[in-house]
């Protein structure tokens, strides 16, 4: 039998949920696991069987009715799907009211009325995507250069953390009392808390490739070879070996765009609270201003233009240190794909090209988000966000509370209504269900993966179809 389908009901439902699973069949070309046969409830084969249906379900529907509110075993279903990622959907067969318990324990899962012929039709044609061959056609396909045993996640066991797989395999054991990301080869890690905090770098096989360092604070990521280290406010650059390439000269700054190196430069503060642009050898290539009053800023290097501050407002330099662009807006973001936000003195953002020609107009309440993949979320007047493209063209409407840069052809938005996060595609259609109290970037940890935190605070990963692959906490 295929398991793509879960169908979870009281069994004083049996007629009604029989036609409603005949008509899903029928729909659906495919058959929907549910126990007709009247297992005995309770015994080993009864829960190795429903347990089996579940972890094999891409969808799990729930058959809502007053009988299955007050169902044991029903309920025991609902809660095992949902504690293991399941895209759950409750399908009320006969237009009840939840009861308070249950409206509080599921008031923000997916819901339809069986009865009303327009959801019922929906909800056909989301289940035909969802478990069929067209639901990976129709999600934007990227190019794997990982495949999921290569990918590790961070994960938390017996209040330690490690890495595991993208097939749930533990590949580094947990023994840190916190890991980050693997970026350029590399990750950190830290044994101890607060002052008693030693961080370290391991390789991808857990080896500890540089030792505890001499830093009185979190340790920063490896970009282009180096990463930078602190001392009190005192800042300096290691490379992937631990030596010390860039010595504690450089002041703390207080934007978390310094101390990487983006295009061969990074933007740091001198000792005169100068800012400056240095190489990899520590040598000065740009100054910028005198920033005793911190009205002068410099930030990193993006698509050969940086962002800068002075008593006028935001503008940018090059890399010969030249303003090509003057300081006269209010705030400006990066250049990404030729354009980067900037707010005028009205509050409103739009977006310039490395000209300083306004190409989209400063009509937006919320815009400093960069171009991603060709699109950008913007803000409207009614605290709504959507995305626009190069043009300034509205490609998906504002309608979501919240939204995120699209990274590998989905982006997550936040869906007021059911208070939980989810994934589009740039048609703008939900491919993954808005049922999260956290959603990330898909590639951030690993290509071809999210992070996600659920209604309890748990984190886990999901694959791009929206399915749970690990549970970094549990």
């Amino acid at each position: 039998m295929n398991r793509d389908i879960f169908i979870s009901y009281s069994r004083k439902n049996l007629t009604q949920v029989t036609e409603v699973k005949n008509q899903i069949d029928r729909s659906c070309d495919t058959e929907c696991w549910i126990d007709l046969k009247g297992i005995e409830s309770g015994s080993e084969m009864f829960l190795r069987d429903i347990v089996g249906g579940i972890d094999a379900c891409k969808v799990f529907l729930f058959m809502l009715s007053r009988e299955s509110m007050e169902s044991e075993y029903a309920l025991l279903e609902l809660n095992y799907a949902k504690e293991n990622g399941k895209r759950v959907v409750l399908v009320n067969i006969d237009d009840c009211r939840m009861n308070g318990i249950f409206q509080f324990k599921y008031s923000l899962t997916d819901t339809i009325a069986w009865n009303n012929p327009h959801q019922r039709e929906k909800l056909l044609r989301d289940v035909k995507r969802w478990v069929g061959s067209s639901l990976q056609q129709e999600l934007p396909q990227i190019e794997r250069k990982t495949s999921p045993k290569d990918v590790l996640l961070d994960i938390r066991r017996d209040g330690k953390w490690g890495f595991a797989n993208a097939n749930g395999d533990i590949v580094i054991p947990c023994k840190w009392d916190n890991v980050w990301y693997f970026r350029e080869g590399l990750a950190k890690v830290v044994e101890g808390i607060g002052s008693n905090a030693r961080y370290s770098y391991i390789d991808r096989k857990g080896n500890v490739v540089i030792p505890p360092l001499n830093t009185t604070s979190i340790p920063g990521d490896f970009h282009e070879g180096l990463a930078n280290v602190k001392k009190w406010f005192d800042n300096g650059f290691i490379d992937k070996n631990g030596k010390m390439v860039i010595p504690f000269i450089w002041k703390d700054a207080y934007n978390k765009n310094q101390f990487d190196f983006n295009e061969g430069m990074a933007a740091v503060m001198d000792k005169n609270n100068r800012w400056v642009y240095i190489d990899k050898n520590g040598d000065v290539k740009i100054e910028w201003k005198i920033s005793s009053d911190r009205r002068c800023i410099a930030y990193n290097f993006s698509e050969g233009l940086a962002q800068v501050k002075d008593s006028k407002g935001w503008g940018f330099i090059d890399k010969n240190g030249r303003l090509v662009i003057p300081c006269q807006w209010e705030s400006a973001g990066g250049f990404s794909d030729g354009l980067a936000s900037v707010r005028d003195n009205n509050d409103n953002y739009g977006y310039i090209d490395k000209s300083g020609r306004l190409v989209i107009p400063c009509i937006w309440k919320k815009g400093w988000a960069s171009f991603n993949e060709g699109l950008a979320y913007v803000g409207d007047n009614n605290g709504k966000y959507g995305f626009i493209d190069k043009s300034g063209r509205i490609i998906i409407p504002c309608q979501y509370g919240w939204a995120k840069d699209f990274s590998e052809g989905l982006a997550a938005v936040y869906d007021t209504e059911k208070k939980g996060y989810g994934y589009i595609d740039k048609n703008g259609r939900i491919v993954i269900p808005c049922q999260w109290k956290e959603a990330y970037d898909f590639g951030a940890c690993g290509e071809g993966y999210a992070r996600v935190v659920d209604s309890r605070g748990k984190y886990a990963y999901i694959d791009r179809t929206g399915s749970v692959v690990l549970w970094s906490t549990l």
